[in-house]
């Protein structure tokens, strides 16, 4: 079954596939990308889908300490589009070096964001984080990837996960 879900397409075997979580702080927010991470690999893109303050960035801190990255160094990229962070391999791993690309697509159009050569972080070494993916048709830049809604309502946040393959 396909499913049309914001502007991306899921392809599901029974409507009950989204995980749903419901923090009531930015650290629950934070324990639960943390958890998320760990099933994340380079080449793997998380598009965060939400309003303004829903949580996006704090979403990214929380998946960035997973990886050992102090999460006051995570800063929404929102004028500059993209902030990369290195992620050192473990002491026993020496080839194993890789980043997070993370995105704020706000105030791009996806013309600029093509012409910049901003697609080439969707693959290894990078693991990609999307603030405001609809910016973007990434359907055609992608076989698939991770979309992590947040809406923000009465000092909670209902965080959805779902994993899309585009057809």
């Amino acid at each position: 079954m396909i499913i049309k879900k914001n502007n991306f397409y899921l392809k599901s075997d029974n409507e009950q596939h989204a995980e749903q979580f419901v923090s009531c702080s930015e650290k629950h927010t934070m324990d639960f990308a943390e958890q998320f991470s760990k099933k994340l690999i380079p080449g793997d893109v998380v598009c965060l889908d939400g309003d303004l303050g829903s949580g996006k960035t704090t979403f990214v801190k929380g998946a960035a300490r997973f990886f050992k990255i102090e999460e006051s160094n995570v800063l929404s990229p929102t004028f500059t589009y993209l902030n990369l962070y290195p992620i050192s391999p473990k002491k026993d791993d020496c080839c194993n070096f890789f980043f997070i690309a993370h995105f704020d697509l706000y105030r791009l159009q996806e013309e600029e964001f093509l012409s910049m050569g901003l697609d080439e972080y969707f693959q290894f070494p990078y693991i990609s984080f999307i603030e405001w993916p609809e910016r973007i048709n990434i359907s055609y830049l992608l076989d698939s990837c991770y979309i992590v809604s947040l809406c923000f309502k009465e000092n909670t946040r209902k965080i959805i996960f779902d994993y899309l393959v585009f057809s």
